[in-house]
Formats: structure tokens, sequence, C-alpha cells
């Protein structure tokens, strides 16, 4: 079954771990989101960013969400990495539930989404 989904990014703050010859970045960026569809909820993200320039990194991250999960109240943990390049974000996540009998190495549901950046990010969820 594939789940439709939505997020907005709804705060951003972003700081440098360790200082590199430019162009190049190494940094941590506290995220704040807000997901619609079949996953819904407030979730705390934190990324971490390798910049090659400033049109291009790669990244992971890890967020905590407090919603639904297809009807399934609880906490998840949103799993995700991806890269960015020329204002174009690709990646690839992951939703496991932190609560519940459900076991926490296998997720719920992956999916992978490509998005402008700043803009509502569409994805979907198998």
């Amino acid at each position: 079954m594939t789940l439709q989904c939505t997020y907005d990014v709804t705060g951003w703050n972003e700081h440098s771990l360790i200082e590199l010859a430019a162009p190049n970045k190494f940094s941590r960026a506290e995220v704040k989101r807000q997901h619609s569809g079949r996953l819904v909820g407030a979730e705390t993200l934190t990324y971490t960013l390798a910049y090659r320039d400033e049109h291009t990194s790669v990244f992971v991250g890890m967020g905590v969400l407090t919603g639904s999960f297809d009807g399934r109240d609880g906490t998840y943990c949103v799993m995700e990495r991806g890269q960015f390049e020329n204002g174009i974000v690709t990646a690839e996540m992951a939703v496991h539930r932190l609560n519940g009998d459900d076991k926490l190495s296998e997720p719920l549901a992956t999916g992978s989404y490509t998005a402008s950046m700043g803009e509502s990010v569409s994805y979907t969820l198998d």
C-alpha cells in the first residue's frame, strides 16, 4: 500500500561543526517540520550536512515525530539521507515506531522524494 504524505519546514537553524577551507562546509541543522497526509504530526529533526560548495551537499538526518502514522497514534523516528544539488533535494527515508510492540530495527515504511528547496515536499511511503 502506498501512502501519500506532505511536509513543510517550519524552522531551520544551521551552524558549522568543523571549520573547513572554503567552499567546503560541515554543519548541523536543527529543523522543525509539520507533516500531513498519512503521516501526521510535528517533527524535530537533526541533519548533519557535508557541503562541497554552496550548491552541492550530502546529508543524513534523524528526527522524532509525535502524531500518527496511517491512523496509529504514537511517537515515530524518521531517518533520512540524501543530497542537495542546484536547488533540488533528493532523499530516501524510513519511519520507525518508537512506542508499541513493533521492532525498532524494522521500519514501518520507507519512501523517497525529490523537491525544490523552499517548497512543500510531497512524498510517498510504502
